[in-house]
């Protein structure tokens, strides 16, 4: 993997770890802009693959902004990792603030990942 790639993706899992937890509008968590995420997102396609392993091992609040760079970047090949993250976080019996913003999340991107053309 480029060096560049993994620094940009690194940096930005390293950033979430200051974050307050997601406010809600509408039932849908809202996440806060980053710098580290438009960074990640500007990466394309090339970021794909690791981003799509991360989604396996992150805690909830990383796992959501993942999802949000998986949809921005539009990369369909991520919606069976999206569906699976989805479903792990439903099957949850109490739920974190962060835990349903991985829900919502998911749901946006994986809408925005079927509904691309």
């Amino acid at each position: 993997m480029d060096d560049s790639l993994e620094r940009s993706i690194n940096a930005l899992l390293d950033s979430l770890d200051e974050l307050e937890s997601p406010a809600s509008e509408l039932g849908t968590p809202v996440l806060a802009a980053s710098k580290e995420l438009d960074g990640v997102i500007a990466l394309g396609p090339a970021a794909v693959p690791r981003l799509r392993a991360l989604l396996e091992d992150q805690p909830a609040k990383k796992a959501a902004y993942l999802a949000v760079a998986l949809a921005r970047i539009g990369d369909r090949s991520a919606l069976p990792d999206l569906r699976r993250l989805r479903r792990r976080y439903q099957a949850l019996g109490s739920k974190s603030g962060w835990d349903f913003a991985v829900i919502g999340q998911s749901n946006l991107a994986i809408d925005a990942l079927e509904h691309q053309s």
